[in-house]
């Protein structure tokens, strides 16, 4: 079933079935109570939304305040071994047992150590088999940059052979110069131990990110850390660019989560990412319970309506409103006698009914009043018809009248224009040499205004008597016409590069003389708004439209016009160019579409700024009667 016929069949449902009309209302009743459940709904999940947002929010706040106070300890500690005589002095062993008796007391570092400003690392709180230099890695740069506490970034200890954050704490001399600089090896294991002290919602996620995005400590499955696969490589960069906000992103069980994520601030700013994701339907489940109940409620009541309806309306409805039908569709037959059968009374079907047999009543007296109207009406059409061909009898002397006007105005032109031709020819003549070379401007442009003027006329004549010269209509062949057009234009292709494009036109009926100014007209148009280039390309072809009528078509590669004055193109005087650009009068697309209209044909245009333009017209294949 196609569209039309189910909107069809769905209007006659609604139009002829009432129980139909009492379902859709009932429906309609309950529609705004289903709509505010829906709409309860979101606004639930958008409450939960927020609520989950401060959450992640608190949660990740927390973490990252864990974090900073374990990075603060690391400051705190270093800050105290560089004010011990023993590390200040800088001797290998007795720094080397210092720093193994702290690994002791803190099992959360991996290791302690000092570098020299160069970065060559002396003493150690583990053994050390070769040389290790550490003025690559970013903590020890750090350090030394800025002459004060410093947190480098994830890293595999050289010696520990252990994933780590190091932290660097300046010696500094008199001077205020680096002279030494102590390390402390923050073991990861400690970072994946404060995971398991905050409680998250379940299936959410937590994590620790360097400023490289490498992933420090994570929950769940924070084993396979240190890693990158974490977070969608979108959000990391997001985290790493913005470093404090709210983002939805997938987790890393391919379902979405509201993420929180803030800075883990240092000394000399963030050193590292704190991240809470919470998935959405977790933070959704309770205003979807919601929004199912309220829904499940109202379908119930509309199954329990309707079912209500179904049976009153059978009962107290559907048996009355058939006997109007019937009495209707005897009425809709011819036959006026017909009457309802049902008791008039106050209630609405007894009011219809009474209503029914009066208009049963009123029809059988109008149908006299209809028959006398209608003969009134024929008689008004025979006036009327009457009136049309005397109107247009007027129109087409009226038009008559208006083109012997055109033709006697041009014709009456012609005298003083010859009269103003020969006296600026004769003061030509008589003057030039006296006359400064303003003048001689002057008497040039009154000359060539007098051609001008004089093609005008021309033209016009021309366009007023093609509106009253016979049509004699033969068989014409479209490529004998193109021909003669062609001949014709032969001054006007000399010492010019031309490609002519043509395709075989076919046979049409129709007027030679008047069908070859067409194509004269439009190869014309074409040869000269091509001048500017240097090679044209000029093609002239054909085709059926939709109806099967005959599509002619001239194309060029020329300057082309604005389709937005496309209207324009073919009405009297209208020029879309200058005439210091390109010479006419604005006559000659004026005649090609009088004639192919004469022809009971079309002519329309289609054509891009300086992309060239492609004149069409069409005649019909069948014989017409125009005139």
């Amino acid at each position: 079933m196609d569209r039309l016929q189910y909107s069809r069949h769905w209007k006659q449902f609604l139009g002829r079935n009432l129980r139909s009309r009492l379902i859709v209302l009932i429906l309609v009743t309950v529609a705004p109570g289903l709509l505010l459940a829906v709409l309860t709904g979101i606004e639930l999940r958008g409450l939960a939304k927020a609520q989950a947002h401060a959450e992640a929010r608190r949660l990740v706040q927390l973490s990252a305040l864990g974090q900073e106070q374990l990075f603060e300890s690391a400051r705190q500690l270093l800050s105290v071994l560089v004010r011990i005589p023993q590390i200040r002095q800088g001797q290998p062993a007795n720094c080397s047992a210092l720093f193994a008796s702290l690994l002791k007391l803190y099992p959360s570092y991996s290791n302690f150590g000092m570098a020299t400003s160069n970065g060559l690392i002396f003493a150690s709180g583990l053994p050390i088999d070769k040389p290790v230099s550490a003025a690559q890695r970013a903590w020890f740069r750090r350090t030394v940059q800025s002459r004060e506490f410093a947190v480098g970034e994830y890293q595999v200890g050289a010696i520990t052979q252990k994933p780590s954050i190091n932290f660097g704490y300046p010696i500094l001399d008199e001077a205020g110069q680096v002279q030494n600089v102590v390390f402390a090896a923050l073991d990861l294991r400690l970072l994946r131990e404060a995971v398991a002290k905050i409680h998250l919602p379940e299936g959410s996620t937590w994590g620790i990110i360097d400023r490289n995005g490498t992933l420090l400590a994570a929950h769940p499955d924070s084993q396979k850390v240190p890693s990158k696969s974490f977070l969608e490589e979108s959000l990391l960069n997001d985290i790493l660019l913005r470093q404090d906000g709210i983002a939805e992103a997938l987790g890393r069980d391919q379902t979405v989560q509201l993420f929180a994520f803030t800075a883990i601030h240092g000394t000399g700013g963030p050193v590292a990412f704190a991240c809470v994701g919470i998935p959405r339907t977790l933070a959704f489940a309770p205003a979807n319970r919601i929004l199912i109940r309220n829904v499940s409620i109202l379908v119930i009541v509309s199954v329990g309506a309707l079912f209500s309806a179904k049976l009153y309306s059978e009962r107290s409805i559907l048996r009355r409103v058939e006997s109007l039908v019937s009495a209707s569709a005897q009425l809709r037959e011819g036959n006026l006698s017909v009457r309802t059968g049902l008791p008039h009374g106050a209630d609405e079907f007894g009011r219809l009914a009474q209503a029914f047999d009066e208009m049963a009543d009123t029809l059988q007296q109008r149908e006299a009043e209809a028959r006398r109207a209608e003969k009134k009406i024929r008689e008004l059409n025979q006036d009327l018809e009457q009136r049309v061909l005397e109107r247009t009898a007027q129109l087409e002397a009226t038009n008559e009248e208006l083109e012997a006007f055109s033709y006697s105005v041009s014709h009456d032109l012609r005298a003083p224009l010859r009269h103003i031709g020969g006296f600026a020819k004769l003061l030509g003549d008589r003057s030039l040499n006296a006359l400064d070379e303003q003048g001689r401007r002057y008497l040039n442009t009154i000359a060539d205004s007098v051609k001008r003027m004089g093609t005008l006329i021309d033209d016009l004549l021309s366009f007023s008597r093609m509106g009253r010269v016979e049509l004699r209509k033969t068989q014409v062949d479209l490529e004998k016409v193109a021909e003669e057009a062609l001949r014709g234009l032969l001054v006007e292709t000399q010492h010019r590069t031309i490609v002519w494009k043509r395709h075989p036109l076919p046979t049409v009926r129709g007027d030679f003389g008047l069908l070859r100014q067409v194509l004269t007209n439009l190869l014309s148009n074409a040869l000269k708004y091509t001048r500017p280039r240097s090679v044209a390309e000029i093609e002239i072809g054909s085709g059926l439209d939709e109806s099967g009528d005959c599509v002619v078509f001239v194309r060029d590669n020329g300057v082309g016009f604005d389709m937005q004055f496309a209207d324009k193109l073919f009405g009297v005087f209208q020029r879309l160019h200058r005439t210091d650009q390109f010479e006419g009068t604005g006559i000659g697309l004026a005649n090609v579409a009088r004639i192919v209209h004469r022809h009971n044909g079309r002519v329309w245009a289609a054509a891009a700024v300086e992309q060239g333009a492609t004149f069409y017209f069409s005649l019909p294949n069948r014989e017409s009667n125009a005139s």
